[in-house]
Parts: structure tokens; C-alpha cells; sequence
């Protein structure tokens, strides 16, 4: 059986909404949660919330919903007309979904341009001082923003910029793009014994091809042009594991005991494809050598 994600429970607010209250918001959380409300919605585990967790020392939320589902479970099995089993399985439930609700990480949906230079100079919910974090790309497409709290933002920034090089100017939606990764659904696995990076396997040829040009204000420019030079790079987007690293991933994951094929991987300025190859083996039978040049 494979691992579950766990999921997460936050607040979508409209600006909107914020607009009618002076951007200084109070919400009854536990009334919201109790009415499944449309505000609160579901999110899977993603670093950004396991990272909130550990700051807020709340490593074990898994493990202690976990239990609680049990609990939930075993209360259901007593006789329900049984007033006692009622208010236990009504404890029990508000325990998880207080447990579940993460009142550091809020999603916003920007209702007009104008509110979102608004937004960012800062609005409060029940108190909490909200700071603009991170555009994800299937949030902007739906004008939605992931906020933090304030309290929290200056040590998940510094982490989220993971000792870059500030000085270093780059395109700010590619970074944008790379760091809203952070906020997408994910599940840690173990570090493997060792990492090597290895040159581009770069391939040059020429052949007949279709160039589209739409760098012109018009419509897009198209061209044939015969014995066109492309240099083709074999190495981007993915990388080689092991197969010994691959079953303990799979283990991990909850999968069985054989070798996962291949999965997309998230590490720090990484985002790829990992495929199972035996690179020993090649080194034994093809290469004739263990040595690899690494960059």
C-alpha cells in the first residue's frame, strides 16, 4: 500500500473580503471547520507546511492525527445512540481538525489588480500578520497567493533562498515558477549516500526544420530552413539513481521491495526525473572503469 499524503487544512480568503473589514479580519475558526465552510480548504503535505510544523515543534501532527483517526475509528464500532460515544467521536474530530488547520499559511484570491499591492503591505486575521510569500504557477493562473504568517516569514524565506547568491539577477517569473515548487504536494524520502554531477551529454546534428518566431508584435514568423544546427542536451531534466537507492525510496513510499522505475524529484535548485539504472553494472561491463568526472 502506498503512503498517503497527509492533508493539511487552510484558510481562502478573497481580498474582497478583507476590503469589507479594513483588511483586520476575525473569523471563528472552529465554526468554520465544524460547517466544512468553502474557506477552508484541503492542501497536501508540501515543505512548506512540514517546515511550518517544525518551527511551530509540531513534527509529530502526523503521528497525533493518526491516532486520532483511530480513535475516531474505534468510537464509530461503539453503539451510537449512546450519548458518551457521541461526544467522544465529537471531541475527537475537533482535536484532528484543530491538529489539521494551519493558521501560518493562508491562500488569498486577488478579486482586482488593484488590491494585490494592497494586500502586500500586510492585512491580519484573527490577529495574525499575514506577508506575501510565494506565487505558485497553477495559483497565479487563478489569481491566488500564498501568504504567511509574519512571525514565521523572515526564517521560511531564508530557507526557501537556500544561501543563493543574492547579488545573481535572474528572470523573476523562472523564480518565481522554481521556488513556488515549494507550496506543491510532495513526500520526503531518504537522502541518498552521495550526489554527482556530472557534464551535459551534449549532441549536435543538423536537419530540416520549422522555426517559429514569435518574438514579433504580429502573428508568429514561420520559416523552413534546411541543415538547421540543434544541439540537443541529453542530461536536462533528469538523472540516475541506483537500483539499492531506488527500493529504499520505494520502501519508503510504502510501496514493495522492487526498485521504483523512476519519480520526480524536488531537492535544493532541482527538479527532475530520477530513472533506476545500474550504473555499476555499466561500469563493470560497458565502461571498464569506476571513475566520473564530477563538475
Amino acid at each position: 500500500m502506498k503512503k498517503v499524503l497527509q492533508q493539511k487544512k487552510v484558510l481562502k480568503l478573497h481580498t474582497k473580503e478583507l476590503i469589507e473589514h479594513n483588511w483586520n479580519m476575525v473569523l471563528d475558526i472552529n465554526a468554520l471547520l465544524d460547517q466544512n465552510d468553502e474557506r477552508i480548504v484541503d492542501l497536501g503535505s508540501s515543505q512548506l507546511l512540514r517546515w511550518i510544523d517544525m518551527l511551530n515543534r509540531n513534527e509529530d501532527s502526523e503521528l497525533i492525527c493518526k491516532h486520532l483517526r483511530r480513535k475516531i475509528r474505534n468510537v464509530g464500532k461503539e453503539e451510537m445512540h449512546s450519548r458518551s460515544a457521541r461526544n467522544k467521536l465529537e471531541e475527537y474530530r475537533s482535536r484532528l481538525y484543530q491538529m489539521k488547520f494551519m493558521e501560518d499559511y493562508l491562500l488569498l484570491v486577488i478579486d482586482r489588480k488593484s488590491d494585490y499591492a494592497k494586500a502586500n503591505r500586510g492585512f491580519k486575521v484573527n490577529g495574525i500578520q499575514y506577508h506575501r510569500m510565494v506565487g505558485t504557477s497553477g495559483g497565479v493562473k487563478n489569481s491566488t497567493i500564498v501568504y504567511v504568517s509574519e512571525r514565521l516569514y523572515p526564517e521560511l524565506k531564508r530557507r526557501l533562498d537556500n544561501k543563493r547568491n543574492m547579488e545573481q539577477k535572474l528572470v523573476p517569473a523562472k523564480l518565481e515558477a522554481y521556488q513556488g515548487l515549494i507550496c506543491s504536494a510532495s513526500v520526503p524520502v531518504p537522502m541518498p549516500k552521495g550526489i554527482i554531477v556530472v557534464k551535459d551529454c551534449i549532441t549536435r546534428f543538423k536537419d530540416d526544420v520549422i522555426l517559429l518566431d514569435d518574438s514579433v508584435d504580429d502573428e508568429p514568423k514561420l520559416e523552413f530552413i534546411k541543415d538547421y544546427a540543434i544541439e540537443h542536451n541529453g542530461s536536462d531534466g533528469f538523472g540516475l539513481i541506483s537500483p539499492s537507492y531506488a527500493s529504499r525510496v520505494g520502501k519508503a513510499l510504502q510501496f514493495d521491495e522492487r526498485p521504483v522505475p523512476g519519480f520526480t524529484c524536488r531537492y535544493a535548485w532541482t527538479k527532475r526525473m530520477l530513472y533506476t539504472f545500474d550504473f555499476v553494472e555499466f561500469a563493470e561491463k560497458v565502461a571498464g572503469t569506476y571513475f566520473v568526472e564530477d563538475v
